[in-house]
């Protein structure tokens, strides 16, 4: 069975570059589809001048639950693997399909700031799926 989120609807359109000398992609979310365990988040890849393209990363939704991520935090997940393969050499251009791996989402629970276990001099009711 598929779930269908958001999707980005016309023709694809010529990004005109912006207004500063910097001439960066972005990284649009633009939704996810999902058959049976496996959810691909879709994102735009928009580069000034040029049209812009889709990006799919596919995530076995088990890896969340194993690592204890929250399903909220998937395109964020998805957006530090493009942004990693985006600040990867140029030899290796950014794919239209990327595939989550143990080794990303451990690099990315790194990045997130460690809880101290106290809110206002209380223990912080915690989740068993926080990250």
């Amino acid at each position: 069975m598929a779930t269908n989120n958001i999707f980005p609807t016309g023709e694809q359109q010529v990004v005109r570059a912006p207004q500063s000398p910097l001439r960066l992609p972005v990284l649009r979310y633009a939704g996810f589809e999902q058959t049976d365990g496996i959810r691909s988040y879709l994102f735009q890849h928009i580069s000034p001048g040029e049209k812009h393209r889709m990006i799919a990363v596919s995530a076995d939704m088990s890896l969340f639950t194993q690592h204890r991520v929250r399903i909220q935090d998937g395109p964020a997940l998805c957006l530090y693997v493009l942004k990693l393969a985006q600040d990867a050499p140029p030899s290796e251009p950014l794919s239209a399909l990327r595939s989550l791996t143990n080794q990303y989402i451990l690099g990315y629970l790194a990045t997130l700031p460690k809880s101290t276990g106290k809110v206002n001099g209380k223990r912080e009711k915690t989740s068993p799926f926080s990250a």
